[in-house]
Order: structure tokens, then C-alpha cells, then sequence
């Protein structure tokens, strides 16, 4: 029963590929409950980091090797492009949105400064103190109300 090594590193794959081949939270155990499913395999670890992806097996001879494990790679690579196929336009939606709500914010920002600045150079009639009693706010109960001059 030898101990084969299946995986991927820094030193071997690029970025790009080893973000592909990621198991992480829920997808570890349904992975290994598929990897000892598969004909010649006893026993096996998998250690997925930010750096690399390897399978830990132990084995009948001849069995674990790439051709047994292979197809659960493809599962894995089939998986994370479906999630990306998901993840992408949402991500621009999102982005999309946020700008939309910034701009927003900063016609609101613009829009008080504005008012904030006619109401001290009186511009609503009479001078700036008769302009900002009739829009201060006065406690009415639990809520502030603006309450008109008399």
C-alpha cells in the first residue's frame, strides 16, 4: 500500500490554475467521501491552502493514481467556472450599483450644502436667523419636526 501525492503548489502551477483547484468549508468532506469511493483507494488526506491543492493517498497497488483521481480534479475545475460564471456579473451589477449610489449621494451632499448656504445668506426672505428658526428642527414627542415660525 504505497503513499501517492497528487497536487498542485507554487512551484508547478501558476495562480491562475491553482485558484481553480481550491477545496474549501463544505466542499472538503464531500471530497474526500469521493475519493475513497473510487476503486483502489483505502485511505486519503487532501490539504487545500492559498498555495497549493494535494491529495494524500494510500492504496491498493496500482490504484490512487491519476487516472483514478483525475476525473475528481475535472469536477473540481467544472464547479469553480460554473461559481464564476455566477460570480462575475454579480460582482458587476454590484459595482455598477455602487456608482450609481455614490453619484447619488454626492447630488445630496451638494443639494444641502446649497440650501445650508442660502439659509445663511438669507436667501428665503428676511434675514438669515427669521430663515433658519422657521426650518430648525424642535422636538414634538419623540420625533424632530420642523415647526413654522409665528
Amino acid at each position: 500500500m504505497p503513499l501517492q501525492i497528487l497536487g498542485l503548489n507554487h512551484n508547478t502551477a501558476p495562480v491562475e490554475i491553482r485558484e481553480q483547484v481550491v477545496f474549501s468549508g463544505d466542499e472538503v468532506p464531500r471530497a474526500l467521501e469521493r475519493m475513497l469511493a473510487l476503486d483502489g483507494i483505502d485511505e486519503a488526506v487532501l490539504l487545500s491552502t492559498c498555495n497549493r491543492t494535494e491529495f494524500y493517498v494510500i492504496g491498493q497497488d496500482g490504484g490512487g493514481g491519476l487516472s483514478t483521481i483525475g476525473p475528481l480534479i475535472g469536477e473540481a475545475l467544472y464547479v469553480t467556472g460554473y461559481g464564476l460564471m455566477v460570480a462575475i456579473p454579480s460582482v458587476m451589477l454590484f459595482n455598477w450599483l455602487s456608482g450609481l449610489i455614490s453619484k447619488y449621494e454626492a447630488g445630496l451632499a451638494n443639494a444641502g450644502s446649497e440650501l445650508v448656504d442660502q439659509l445663511e445668506a438669507g436667501a428665503l426672505g428676511g434675514d438669515s436667523h427669521s430663515a433658519l428658526a422657521r426650518v430648525t428642527p424642535q422636538m414634538n414627542g419623540d420625533h424632530a419636526a420642523p415647526v413654522p415660525a409665528e
